[in-house]
């Protein structure tokens, strides 16, 4: 949760701390159309492939060092400017450097390719709810519900569709949301640092829920 697939990635810090984007590597991946592709790939020295590239920017983003990250991928994407995989993965270390801008059109042209991927859909939604100048509260539910249609029994989906409603300002719902993400959580068996990323959301949107009432009440007075 605290990035990216939810965190990656979510969570409340990309990507959601973990973005579903950080859950396991993406689903999303180009299929090479012939053997000759592979056959080519395998004749080149190991610092010249996209893979090389891609698993050193992946290592590079564990370590926090987000810049070489990033030029590691852009290497990569040189070599391969339509691997999917590798443009996830530069989605989410945006979405961890709170680079919005830059990740929106990447995720955009991923859900185009793979509607049907309910971890673009929670990074876009991650995105539109967490994304400063960029928030927007509706993409945000839509792109979370279509996560969860895909993937409905991912904590961090929910956990997403939470923070959704949350800048929406329906908090019973956001209440809701999060709880039902808790209790996935549980049935995971979750560890400790997993869980109370969780429950620091819970208890974000329990304070606003409480004093959203508390001024209903004041109001009506």
């Amino acid at each position: 949760m605290g990035l990216p697939l939810a965190a990656q990635e979510a969570p409340p810090e990309p990507a959601p701390a973990q973005t579903a984007a950080e859950e396991e590597s993406p689903v999303v991946t180009n299929a090479v159309e012939s053997g000759d592709a592979a056959q080519a790939e395998e004749t080149e020295p190991p610092e010249t492939r996209p893979k090389f590239f891609l698993e050193t920017g992946m290592q590079y983003a564990d370590e926090g060092e987000y810049k070489e990250a990033e030029r590691a991928y852009l290497h990569a994407l040189e070599k391969d400017p339509e691997d999917a995989t590798i443009r996830f993965r530069l989605s989410t270390l945006y979405l961890k450097m709170h680079r919005y801008k830059d990740a929106e059109p990447i995720l955009k042209k991923l859900a185009e390719e793979n509607p049907e991927n309910a971890r673009i859909q929670n990074n876009l939604s991650w995105l539109y709810a967490t994304g400063g100048e960029m928030r927007n509260s509706e993409k945000a539910l839509r792109h979370a519900r279509e996560a969860i249609l895909e993937d409905p029994n991912s904590p961090s989906m929910w956990n997403t569709l939470a923070e959704g409603y949350y800048v929406a300002g329906r908090y019973d719902k956001a209440l809701r949301s999060t709880e039902h993400a808790l209790e996935l959580l549980r049935l995971e068996n979750a560890g400790e640092e997993r869980m109370q990323s969780f429950l620091s959301q819970h208890r974000k949107i329990k304070r606003a829920q409480e004093a959203f009432k508390l001024l209903e009440g004041t109001d009506e007075e």
